[in-house]
């Protein structure tokens, strides 16, 4: 959250990049989708990251939940 409060635009980008990567790889196709969605906001000057962010945190609690499940079953 420290790059989103700085805009940090290079930050916020190469992260959001290397964790959608990372999320595309594991299957997590909406968790990716948010990233790519952080990534391109990051671009654009005068983007909402925080909300951006938001939704990338309710994927994160989503995929998290996915991966629970799947290791109790």
């Amino acid at each position: 959250h420290a790059a989103i409060a700085a805009r940090d635009d290079a930050v916020i980008a190469a992260t959001a990049h290397q964790a959608k990567g990372a999320s595309a790889n594991l299957g997590l196709r909406a968790l990716a989708s948010s990233l790519k969605d952080l990534e391109l906001a990051a671009a654009v000057p005068d983007a909402d990251l925080t909300s951006v962010m938001a939704e990338v945190e309710h994927k994160v609690e989503d995929a998290l939940a996915f991966v629970t499940a799947l290791t109790v079953a």
